[in-house]
C-alpha cells in the first residue's frame, strides 16, 4: 500500500503534524527555559566548590533534560507510544532529585549505587515531590501505574498504540500516529509538568544562583 502524498517520514519543526497543539507549545517554553536553567547552573558548577547534593544533581539533572528533549522528537516525529514510555524514566529521575532534595543526607545512598531494596520507592520519592509542590497531580499513584503499565508491556499499555482510521476502525500502529491530537496534548503536559518540576529541584540545589532563583519563581503557575 503506498503512503499518502503528504506523508512525511521525517518531520521538522516546521511541518511537524502537531504543530499549533496549545499544550505542545506549553512544553516548548518549558524546554526553552529549561535549557536557559543549563546555560546559568553549567559555568558555575565549573567555577565553584561542589557538596554531594549539588554532584547528584550534575548527573540527573543533564539526562532528564535529554530524556525530555528526546520524548518531544518522538512527538515531533508522531511516535507517540515511544514518546510515552519515555515518561516513566522521566518520573523516576525527577522523583529521586526531589526526594534527596528533601532528604540531604540520603546522598549516600545515591553515592553508593541507588541500589534496589536500599533506595526509597518510587511512590516514597513521588510524595516528596507533591509535599513540596513540585508537581500539582495528586493523583501519583495512578499516574505511576499508568507508566509501569507501558514500561511492562502488560494489555493495559496496548491502548496508547491503539487509534481510529477515518473509516472508524480502531487499528494498533506500529509506525506514526497522526490521528491523537488530545494524546499529543496529554503527552505535552506530562513534559511541561515534570520539565517545571526539574527546574525547581535545580534552584533547590543551587539556590546561590539568584537569577535561577526568579525564574523558577516565574514558573510556579503550572499550565493546565
Amino acid at each position: 500500500m503506498k503512503p499518502p502524498k503528504d506523508f512525511r517520514s521525517v518531520f521538522t519543526p516546521a511541518d511537524e503534524p502537531y504543530l499549533g497543539t496549545p499544550m505542545l507549545q506549553q512544553f516548548d517554553k518549558m524546554i526553552v527555559v529549561l535549557m536557559d536553567h543549563h546555560q546559568l547552573i553549567g559555568p558555575w558548577t565549573r567555577a565553584n566548590e561542589l557538596n554531594d547534593l549539588q554532584l547528584a544533581a550534575c548527573q540527573l539533572v543533564p539526562q532528564t533534560s535529554s530524556l525530555l528533549l528526546g520524548m518531544r522528537e518522538m512527538i515531533r516525529q508522531a511516535y507517540l507510544l515511544p514518546a510515552a514510555i519515555m515518561v516513566r524514566p522521566i518520573i523516576e529521575r525527577v522523583a529521586t532529585l526531589s526526594w534527596l532534595c528533601e532528604n540531604p543526607e540520603g546522598v549516600d545512598l545515591w553515592q553508593a549505587g541507588w541500589k534496589h531494596g536500599h533506595r526509597p520507592s518510587l511512590a516514597v520519592r513521588m510524595e516528596s515531590m507533591i509535599r513540596t509542590k513540585k508537581f500539582p497531580i495528586e493523583e501519583a499513584a495512578a499516574a505511576r501505574q499508568h507508566f509501569n503499565s507501558l514500561i511492562h508491556g502488560d494489555p493495559e499499555s496496548a491502548d496508547m498504540g491503539a487509534m481510529v482510521q477515518d473509516s472508524g476502525e480502531a487499528v494498533y500502529t506500529v509506525s506514526k500516529d497522526l490521528e491523537s491530537p488530545a494524546r499529543v496534548s496529554d503527552l505535552a503536559l506530562q513534559g511541561a509538568m515534570y520539565s517545571i518540576a526539574l527546574m525547581a529541584c535545580s534552584a533547590e540545589c543551587f539556590p546561590s544562583l539568584p537569577l535561577l532563583q526568579a525564574e523558577s519563581e516565574g514558573e510556579k503557575d503550572h499550565p493546565t
